[in-house]
């Protein structure tokens, strides 16, 4: 080995006698001059929070604590409907889990009541008691879109629910009566676990249980105009048409009471229930050619063909069907506590990363460089649209899970049309990555293109990046010629055999001709990086920012 570097070292210097490498150094001297003229990145856009009205870094400051458009609080905002999306799916997994678990004590006191001996008074009452935590569970966890989404609708349904519980305390006097109610069908067909089993699953799945309650409703009255036309007819004396326009009114309202309720689920500032945009269609269809077209042109209006014609048209539609096909195929999105506590997480280190850019907003406040603080407020705002971005993209990932890509394209929702999995991955992975390191700056390809200015304005990083680009294509063309200068100018003069009789194998030779050639390209790497820092000092700024310097 120490031959090699011997012979390393020869070549070296050798190579540095040369007339030529100051030929190249000249050309690289000439280069970094020609570089200086010939350098105008392409700007980079000044994308950052621009407060019009500031002309000092204590007017931004004071501006983005204001009530702006572009304030913190706006900004803040952003988080808070984030979080608040968050939050309700948190209080929605709580909810079903609680009332799993007081159905599943209702149903542990079960056992241990029938497995008691004599009369079981202590279980038959813990027993009870279960029902009544059962009953709790219900009445407090059911008015999720009360509080959720601004609805006013009525929920009473969930009262019956309680109603039922209630009719089962009420029956629990005795063992026996209770493994009776448990074990053996009402009039109904039914037994108590039956009955508090239903509850359950009616009770968790509330938004689709809601629709199905209105859709029964208006299917009573249908049914009343159904039997109505099949049993001969329309009756035309005043107290049937009154009959018939309280059927009618009631079918509108179940109706309107879906349409607004699906409406207000959509609107509301995250969706919990996701269709298809033709049963969105097909919904609003109903109501405007049954509702607004036929119902609307019947009631209060007398005997005559028209009204018979309508109320015949009601009686013979298929709207009971397809509101309650509409309602299965609608799917409710819920997120499980292994990806809530993610976002949970996620959430924390916003509100860190938010926390020490506020920060430095506080300490640029005193400096007298516009641009250093308006780049903090941006920071700021980027953030917060990276973290409402990442949580909106795991919700949508989270929920769509086994839909085809064609099924998650047909529903309504903004976005949905054009949905990619694969591209919403890689933006949730990248916004990830920036929450985690706290990045809210560009794509960092972005700062190493070429002639694309990193900043706002020309810099010297950016002269050197340029100069060094083209100085490492130069370098490679000088490295390439050494190269065969080397191995050919020891052919030509004939001191290649000084080599080959020298106990040197040709093996070390070459290897020391490359290692010669790879120190003249890092002698000429340094050369060149010294010249061009020199230039860009001498011509251009160089700002106060963490810089990427890169040679290839």
């Amino acid at each position: 080995m120490g031959s090699v570097f011997r012979i390393t070292k020869a070549e070296f210097v050798k190579t540095f006698k040369r007339p030529t490498i100051y030929i190249m150094a000249f050309i690289l001297l000439i280069a970094a001059v020609i570089s200086a003229f010939l350098f105008d990145p392409q700007p980079r856009i000044d994308d950052r929070i621009n407060y019009s009205s500031a002309t000092s870094s204590v007017d931004v400051y004071n501006t983005f604590n204001s009530s702006a458009t572009n304030s913190k609080s706006a900004f803040d905002a952003i988080v808070n409907n984030a979080n608040t999306k968050v939050d309700y799916f948190a209080k929605l997994e709580d909810r079903n889990k609680g009332i799993s678990d007081a159905y599943d004590e209702v149903l542990l006191k079960y056992n241990a009541l029938k497995k008691s001996s004599g009369a079981g008074s202590d279980e038959l009452e813990a027993y009870k008691q279960a029902l009544e935590y059962y009953r709790d569970a219900i009445n407090n966890k059911y008015g999720l879109t009360a509080n959720f989404v601004n609805t006013a609708y009525d929920m009473t349904f969930y009262t019956s629910l309680s109603t039922k519980i209630g009719n089962a305390i009420s029956a629990a006097v005795s063992k026996s009566a209770v493994i009776s109610s448990f074990e053996n069908v009402d009039i109904d067909g039914n037994t108590q676990a039956d009955i508090l089993r239903n509850i359950l699953n009616v009770s968790k799945d509330f938004v689709k249980q809601t629709i199905y309650e209105y859709i029964e409703q208006a299917n009573v009255e249908y049914q009343k105009i159904w039997e109505m036309y099949f049993s001969g007819g329309f009756p035309t004396d005043p107290d049937s048409r009154v009959a018939q326009d309280t059927c009618l009114n009631k079918i509108k309202q179940n109706i309107d009471k879906i349409e607004s309720y699906v409406a207000d689920l959509y609107s509301a500032q995250y969706n919990i229930i996701y269709m298809t945009t033709d049963e969105y269609k097909e919904l609003e269809l109903i109501k405007t050619e049954l509702v607004n077209q036929v119902i609307n042109q019947t009631i209060g209006t007398g005997p005559s063909s028209a009204r018979s014609a309508n109320l015949e048209y009601v009686a013979r539609s298929t709207f009971i069907a397809d509101l309650r096909r509409i309602n299965a195929n609608m799917r409710v999105i819920t997120i499980d506590s292994s990806t809530l506590e993610t976002l949970s997480n996620m959430s924390q280190k916003l509100t860190n990363n938010l926390t020490a850019t506020l920060e430095k907003i506080e300490q640029a406040k005193t400096n007298d460089d516009m641009g250093i603080i308006k780049s903090y407020v941006s920071d700021y705002s980027i953030m917060c649209n990276v973290y409402s971005t990442y949580v909106n993209d795991v919700i949508t990932l989270h929920s769509t899970r086994g839909m085809t890509l064609e099924y998650v394209q047909s529903l309504r929702g903004e976005g949905f049309d054009t949905y990619n999995k694969y591209e919403t991955l890689e933006r949730k992975s990248l916004n990830e990555y920036k929450i985690n390191n706290n990045i809210s700056g560009q794509n960092i390809l972005n700062y190493l293109a070429f002639n694309n200015a990193s900043g706002y304005e020309k810099n010297g990083y950016d002269y050197m990046f340029f100069t060094l680009s083209i100085m490492a294509v130069l370098i490679i063309i000088f490295a390439i010629m050494m190269t065969a200068i080397s191995v050919g100018s020891e052919q030509d003069s004939g001191t290649i055999k000084l080599l080959l009789v020298r106990p040197f194998t040709r093996t070390q030779i070459l290897i020391s001709k490359l290692l010669s050639v790879f120190f003249f390209i890092l002698t000429f790497a340094i050369f060149s990086f010294v010249i061009s820092f020199i230039a860009a000092i001498s011509v251009y700024e160089l700002p106060n920012t963490t810089v990427l310097a890169t040679f290839n």
